[in-house]
Order: structure tokens, then C-alpha cells, then sequence
């Protein structure tokens, strides 16, 4: 009788780790489920990725055209994105003035997709910049840009100075 209730009795060590286990699983997943649901978003809109732009000037981190790094062009200049659409690209002895403008991508309007489109001219690193450029990537600080055409390969990264 004894080995009876100590058979009902017992709790294999197993049965409890395995019931922490679920346990630390569950709160694992309802923690991801309660970050990744948060209303706060990284993600700039177009008019919020408009004032982020004229905040501040800018400088190019990284130019890549068709996978050579073609940054050193952009050396001593700086970028500055001015509210009603002016661009300027400036270094110590010359200022190039343009336009630009945010927009949707439009060769695929289902898509969250987002243009920065430049134009300008003035000498050969203005027109590096004169383009429709796709938003790959925002945040505060920095942006990265892909050039909208599938036949010349371009990636432009801005850093905020």
C-alpha cells in the first residue's frame, strides 16, 4: 500500500522543468507580441521624412554606382534639404541649388514604397545626386536611397551632421 501512494504521489523531475519550460516560453512570446504590437513606429511618413530632411544638413556616408564605392566624390561637401523644396550641395568654395521632393514609388502603387527625387546640376557630383531615389531605409539620423531604375545600380547613404 505504501508503494501505492507513493507511486500516485510522485512527481517526476522532468514534469516540473518541463512545466518551467512552457511557462518561460509563453511569457517569452506574449513579451514579443506586446513590443512588436507597440503603436510607437520607425517608419517616417512623408511628412514627418520632409521635416526630418530640413532639420539638419547632411553629408554623404557611402555612394556606391554599379559596385565600385564612388563615396570619395562626395568629399567636403554637404547636403541641405530646405523647406519649399530647395536642395543645396555646398563645399568650402561653391554652392549647386536645386529642388527636391518626397513622394510615392510610382511604378507600383500597392507598395509603402517612398521616393526622394533630386534634381540638380551644376558639376559632375551634383548630377551623382540628380536622380528619383527609392527610400530603402530611414531613421533620424541617417537614410539609405536605391536608385529606381533596375538597370543602373546606385546606393546613396545620408548621415545627419
Amino acid at each position: 500500500m505504501r508503494f501505492l501512494n507513493a507511486l500516485l504521489l510522485w512527481k517526476p523531475k522532468y514534469l516540473t522543468t518541463m512545466k518551467t519550460s512552457i511557462q518561460l516560453i509563453s511569457a517569452t512570446i506574449l513579451m514579443m507580441l506586446v513590443i512588436s504590437c507597440s503603436n510607437k513606429s520607425n517608419d517616417l511618413t512623408p511628412s514627418n521624412s520632409s521635416e526630418n530632411l530640413t532639420q539638419n544638413a547632411w553629408k554623404v556616408s557611402y555612394y556606391e554606382e554599379r559596385g565600385k564605392d564612388e563615396t570619395s566624390k562626395f568629399s567636403g561637401y554637404q547636403i541641405s534639404f530646405e523647406n519649399g523644396g530647395v536642395f543645396k550641395l555646398s563645399n568650402s568654395t561653391e554652392t549647386f541649388t536645386g529642388s527636391w521632393s518626397i513622394g510615392n514609388k510610382s511604378d507600383d502603387s500597392s507598395s509603402s514604397s517612398q521616393k526622394l527625387i533630386i534634381y540638380i546640376s551644376g558639376n559632375y557630383v551634383a548630377d551623382e545626386l540628380q536622380d528619383d531615389w527609392v527610400i530603402a531605409e530611414q531613421s533620424e539620423n541617417q537614410m539609405t536611397l536605391q536608385d529606381d531604375s533596375s538597370d543602373h545600380s546606385e546606393t546613396l547613404k545620408l548621415v545627419k551632421l
